[in-house]
C-alpha cells in the first residue's frame, strides 16, 4: 500500500487502490457514506454580509477569482496552505522555475532588477543562495531571466518614445451583472450598494496624435497571462480603444505579442457574466460557482483534488466559453461562439432558485 501511494504521489494524485485490510476499507467506506450529505463550508456564512457590501470591487480580487476560483474561495474563508520546505529536502541542482516556488524565484529577480540594481549584481546575489541550484547552474538560469528582463526594458523604452504616459482609474458599473442575476431568478438587491469594479491602469499609454491607447506588460506565469486577458476586457468595456502587448518569459524567446483592442460588446458580456459569478461567490458559503459545471453545483469539488476539479470545470460550457472570450490567444477555426448570458442562466439558475 505504501509503495502504491508513493508512486501515485509522484504523479501528482493519490492512488484509488483498495487496502489489504478489509476492516479498514469498510470503516473508510462507512465514514464516507455518513458524510456524503455534508457540503463544504456548510457552517460558514457569506463572505460579505448584505449590508456590508463595498461601494467598489477591487479589480485585483476579481482577477484572483478568475485565475483560480477554488484557491480564491479557500483564501477568502481563511484556509491557506503553507509551503514550507520538507524536513528532508536536499539542495536542488536547478532552481524551481514553475508553480509557486518558481513564481517566487522569478518575482524576486524581477524585483531586484526593477529596483535599479544592475543585472550582473542581481545575478551575483542569486548566485550566493544554494537553494537556487548548483554552483554555475544557478547563475545560468538567473542570467536567462535577466536577459529577458533587459529585453522587456528595451521594449518599454521604445514604447515610451512613441507614446505619452496616460494612467487611468477605470470603474466598470455592475448594472449588467445585476440584470443577469435577476434574469436567472436571483435577487440582485443584496448587491445594490456596489457601484462597480475599479481598476487602476498605471502602465496605460496614449498614442501620439491618435485617440487610442497601448498597454505593455511582462508576463512571468500563465495565471498572470489570464489576468492580462481580463484587464484587456476591462479596458474595452470601459470604452477605451487599447492595444495590449506582452512578452511572456519562457515562451518563444520572449517574443513581443501584440493584440488588437477587444470588441466592446464581447468585453461587456464577458465582464457581466464573470462579475455575476463573483457576486454569487461573495454572498454564499458554497464553493466558488465558477469551479463547478452545470451538473455539479453544491458538490464538494474543493476536497476531491485539483485534477478532478479541473476536469469538471472544463466540462462547463459557460467556463469554457468565458475562458476563450477573455483569453489572449485566438480560438480554433472550429470554435463557435455561444451566448454567455444564456449559458449563465442555464448553468446557474437551477443551483440557486
Amino acid at each position: 500500500m505504501r509503495s502504491a501511494r508513493t508512486a501515485s504521489a509522484r504523479s501528482g494524485r493519490l492512488s484509488p487502490s483498495r487496502p489489504h485490510c478489509p476492516q479498514l476499507y469498510e470503516a473508510v467506506c462507512a465514514a464516507k457514506e455518513a458524510a456524503a450529505d455534508e457540503a463544504p463550508f456548510a457552517d460558514a456564512g457569506p463572505l460579505i454580509a448584505p449590508g456590508q457590501m463595498p461601494e467598489l470591487i477591487d479589480w485585483s480580487d476579481l482577477a484572483f477569482f478568475w485565475k483560480d476560483p477554488d484557491k480564491w474561495t479557500l483564501v477568502r474563508h481563511g484556509v491557506e496552505q503553507e509551503y514550507g520546505a520538507a524536513p528532508d529536502q536536499t539542495l536542488p541542482v536547478v532552481p524551481e522555475t514553475s508553480a509557486l516556488p518558481g513564481w517566487a524565484w522569478k518575482s524576486r529577480i524581477a524585483g531586484l532588477f526593477d529596483s535599479g540594481i544592475p543585472a550582473d549584481e542581481v545575478n551575483d546575489i542569486m548566485a550566493r543562495d544554494p537553494m537556487n541550484g548548483a554552483e554555475g547552474v544557478r547563475e545560468f538560469f538567473a542570467r536567462q531571466l535577466l536577459d529577458w528582463l533587459e529585453l522587456c526594458r528595451k521594449t518599454e523604452d521604445d514604447l515610451q518614445s512613441k507614446t505619452d504616459e496616460s494612467p487611468q482609474t477605470l470603474v466598470y458599473p455592475i448594472d449588467g451583472a445585476l440584470r443577469l442575476l435577476q434574469s436567472a431568478g436571483i435577487d440582485p438587491q443584496p448587491f445594490a450598494a456596489i457601484r462597480g469594479v475599479q481598476c487602476f491602469a498605471a502602465k496605460l499609454r496614449k498614442k501620439q496624435e491618435e485617440d487610442s491607447f497601448v498597454l505593455f506588460e511582462r508576463v512571468i506565469s500563465k495565471s498572470a497571462l489570464k489576468a492580462l486577458g481580463l484587464k484587456r476586457a476591462m479596458l474595452a468595456a470601459c470604452g477605451l480603444s487599447a492595444a495590449v502587448c506582452y512578452s511572456m518569459y519562457g515562451e518563444e524567446d520572449g517574443q513581443l505579442v501584440e493584440l488588437e483592442p477587444m470588441k466592446s460588446e464581447d468585453a461587456v458580456m464577458a465582464l457581466n457574466v464573470l462579475i455575476a459569478l463573483y457576486l454569487l461567490a461573495l454572498s454564499r458559503p458554497a464553493p466558488a460557482p465558477l469551479a463547478n459545471g452545470a451538473q455539479e453545483f453544491g458538490s464538494d469539488l474543493l476536497w476531491r483534488g485539483r485534477q478532478e476539479e479541473r476536469a469538471v470545470r472544463q466540462g462547463s460550457s459557460l467556463v469554457k466559453t468565458l475562458a476563450i472570450v477573455l483569453g489572449v490567444k485566438p480560438p480554433s477555426a472550429r470554435w463557435k461562439m455561444q451566448d454567455l448570458e444564456e449559458l449563465f442562466v442555464q448553468e446557474v439558475s437551477h443551483a440557486y432558485v
